[in-house]
């Protein structure tokens, strides 16, 4: 018997009559090359690690957290330049920088 859609659903078979694949969740991960992106002030917190961004060994133990939590991806944001300014020259009262402008060392 083939497949019933109902309101867009099937019934958890393949119009051969085998049984559909599961859908797979895949969860990915987000760093930015900022000390603070979204979370001004975290830098403060003993665990944070954001200081140490240039630093080989940053980007190693992520690698192994993310993987050991079963990570599929890592999400490196980056902007094509900086914000609107805050009483100064952007370069000096932006948020959010360097953008980029630290290289990761393993790439």
């Amino acid at each position: 018997m083939a497949s019933a859609h109902v309101n867009g659903h099937s019934n958890g078979t393949a119009p051969n009559g085998a049984p559909e694949a599961k859908k797979q969740i895949l969860i990915n991960a987000f760093d930015m090359s900022t000390i603070g992106h979204l979370s001004p002030g975290q830098w403060k917190n003993p665990a944070d690690k954001s200081a140490t961004k240039r630093k080989l060994q940053y980007w190693i133990d992520l690698a192994k957290l993310l993987e050991r939590g079963g990570i599929n991806a890592l999400f490196l944001a980056d902007t094509y330049g900086g914000y609107d300014t805050y009483q100064e020259a952007w370069t000096t009262a932006s948020g959010e920088l360097p953008n980029g402008r630290s290289l990761i060392p393993p790439l």
